[in-house]
């Protein structure tokens, strides 16, 4: 539900030339990172797929509160935070081919509701994490520092390790995966991309095949919804200008054009998965406005929801 995590340690938080705000606490991402540059360096096949909501669970538009405090940690854990993100760390070392190893995406969704075309984003509320086809944890921690630091809400988990195996491919190999982890994960990502779950293409998580069907379907339905909707959030708003500059068809001239694109182009939506914006709003300085309500209170306390 939410990836709000520091992407740094304290040695390298001190290199960096921009003093960064010690808000975020927890180091999932910071760990995560390591083990993708661990892989790099040992030349070894290993992925890491994150699905979060197209925007944090809160009330409004994206204007300076709440929703773009949580956007903007968000964005400093994945991808820009003066360089070391996630992804601007990884940049550095192995540039593009980080997308070989971590990719972020969301769930969107479309139907003709009184007759017209529309879009929503499917909110991902979802604790979980299927591990190498074996264990599969699940519960109500999210990513943030509300249920990871220990000292806040009580939190529980549910860890499945079974003994019951099946046959199966690990990056081409012969691999004896358990067989609710193989499962679950391998209907998800059937609802996801639109598959029958019997699709061999499932089967192996760390295939080239697998991994570029996934970006490829990612990417070619954010199209459409752009196309289509121009919804957001989404890489073509930079700022919230942009975002204001979005109008929505109204008028009937409007609407049945409208239509006549989405019978033309809906078949071509494959499944829910589209791309997390990792350029959304990346001009704009996110936070909280200077005389808003919520500057009355402590900040790490809007890091917890």
């Amino acid at each position: 539900q939410f990836f709000v995590s520091k992407s740094y340690n304290e040695e390298e938080g001190k290199e960096c030339n921009i003093k960064l705000p010690p808000v975020v606490e927890n180091m999932i991402a910071y760990h995560i990172r390591k083990r993708i540059e661990r892989a790099y360096k040992k030349n070894e096949k290993f992925r890491v797929f994150v699905f979060i909501p197209l925007l944090p669970g809160f009330e409004g538009e994206p204007q300076p509160g709440t929703l773009q405090l949580i956007l903007k940690h968000t964005y400093a854990g994945i991808c820009r935070n003066h360089g070391m993100s996630i992804i601007e760390q990884l940049e550095k070392i192995m540039g593009d081919k980080w997308k070989d190893y971590i990719g972020f995406y969301s769930l969107r969704g479309h139907a003709l509701v009184n007759n017209v075309p529309v879009t929503e984003l499917i909110y991902i509320h979802s604790k979980l994490m299927i591990v190498d086809d074996t264990e599969v944890i699940l519960g109500s921690a999210n990513i943030n520092d509300r249920s990871m630091l220990g000292t806040r809400d009580s939190e529980y988990a549910v860890i499945i390790k079974e003994k019951t195996k099946l046959k199966s491919k690990m990056n081409g190999n012969d691999y004896d995966a358990a067989n609710f982890a193989h499962s679950f994960r391998v209907n998800l990502f059937a609802e996801h991309l639109g598959l029958d779950s019997k699709d061999k293409i499932l089967e192996d998580p760390l295939s080239d095949e697998f991994l570029k069907l996934l970006q490829n379907t990612a990417k070619k339905n954010t199209e459409i919804y752009r196309d289509l909707w121009g919804c957001y959030p989404d890489d073509q708003y930079l700022t919230i200008k942009d975002l204001k500059s979005h109008k929505t068809p109204t008028t009937k001239e409007e609407l049945d054009e409208l239509r006549i694109k989405y019978e033309k182009q809906k078949k071509d939506i494959i499944g829910h998965a589209v791309e997390f914006p990792l350029h959304f709003l990346e001009n704009e300085k996110l936070g909280i406005a200077f005389f808003s309500v919520e500057n009355m209170v402590l900040l790490h306390l809007f890091m917890e929801k």
